[in-house]
């Protein structure tokens, strides 16, 4: 590979001239190569669907730039609202992200920006999540807690995201891929892990308001 700039000489007469520009194989950029042995990433492999549970990783959820790292946020019971009336009304949906403690520092910091991506069942994605304005896309709204680390989290507004899935199912139910910032996740090795032990106080979750409306008899 090689880049060839053309040109032209003017002296007596005109001469086409060219000069080529050859790639430094010291210090050209062509990849990132990285060994997970003895990690507990080490069963991951890369494609779209080998995708790892939460559950299998001691509840933690990785997300890392360069490396291809990223999560896939679903709801399988978000149609059992339903049940609770006969109409339900979303009110609002609020997702909490807490990264794990001790796994972050003054030289390993927090990304201030993570997106959440909408995606189809075959995860093409479709959209950003935005905020309540239907413009700004969302970029996590860290929080961090500087005394103790234990109130430190991201949080997305997810009520028109519930709003448009509540009730829907199979090739209609989107899901939601969070991602570093398309700048981040190219050119930076920024990383989060995201904790979900159930164990735990602070763990990744969904708070959802509604209200519920039933015929009188």
């Amino acid at each position: 590979m090689c880049l060839t700039l053309h040109y032209t000489e003017v002296s007596t007469q005109r001469t086409e001239q060219q000069l080529r520009f050859s790639v430094n194989t010291d210090y050209a950029y062509t990849g990132i190569q990285h060994d997970r042995t003895g990690s507990p990433l080490a069963e991951i492999s890369s494609g779209i669907e080998n995708y790892v549970h939460s559950t299998s990783l001691g509840h933690r959820a990785y997300l890392q730039g360069l490396t291809g790292y990223y999560n896939q946020l679903e709801f399988p019971y978000l149609n059992e609202l339903q049940d609770m009336g006969q109409i339900v009304s979303i009110e609002s949906a609020t997702l909490y992200l807490y990264p794990l403690a001790g796994s972050y520092n003054q030289t390993n910091q927090l990304p201030e920006d993570i997106r959440l991506y909408i995606t189809n069942e075959n995860n093409v994605l479709e959209d950003y999540v935005y905020g309540s304005d239907g413009v700004t896309v969302q970029t996590g709204n860290l929080t961090v807690d500087e005394v103790s680390g234990r109130d430190t989290y991201y949080s997305f507004d997810l009520t028109e995201f519930i709003r448009n899935n509540l009730g829907t199912w199979g090739i209609n139910r989107q899901k939601l891929l969070l991602n570093m910032n398309s700048s981040d996740a190219a050119t930076t090795f920024n990383q989060v892990i995201f904790t979900n032990d159930p164990d735990n106080e602070r763990q990744c979750r969904l708070d959802i308001r509604f209200k519920t409306y039933n015929e009188q008899q």
